[in-house]
């Protein structure tokens, strides 16, 4: 199982802040936060049970993520408060978190089981 302290360490190194973390008797909770290419001060919350690998709890995320999704949240926003007024930025702004999320995973699978 993959030590939380592992897992800061490795974020950190993938750029990402550590904002906040949740630990309760079963679960953690940990608020991480980047700034896209496009400027986005995008923020993600990872949660995942003691029991679990964090590793296979990222690999959900990854697997879940849709950057066509996360863009389309911005579309009425699209050139106002700093919201890139390009369909494509917002769409590549998305895939380049997607990339963040993947190089963390890449990262933490060096770890042993």
């Amino acid at each position: 199982m993959l030590t939380i302290d592992k897992f800061l360490r490795t974020a950190r190194k993938c750029g990402f802040k550590i904002e906040d973390i949740d630990e309760s008797q079963e679960d953690f909770d940990i608020e991480m936060q980047q700034y896209t290419p496009a400027g986005e001060d995008w923020w993600t919350t990872l949660s995942w049970n003691k029991n679990e690998d964090i590793r296979d709890k990222l690999q959900e995320y990854i697997n879940g993520w849709d950057s066509d999704e996360e863009a389309e949240i911005w579309i009425n926003m699209r050139g106002k408060n700093g919201v890139p007024s390009s369909i494509r930025e917002l769409i590549d702004d998305q895939d380049w978190k997607l990339e963040q999320l993947k190089k963390l995973q890449r990262r933490l699978k060096a770890f042993k089981r």
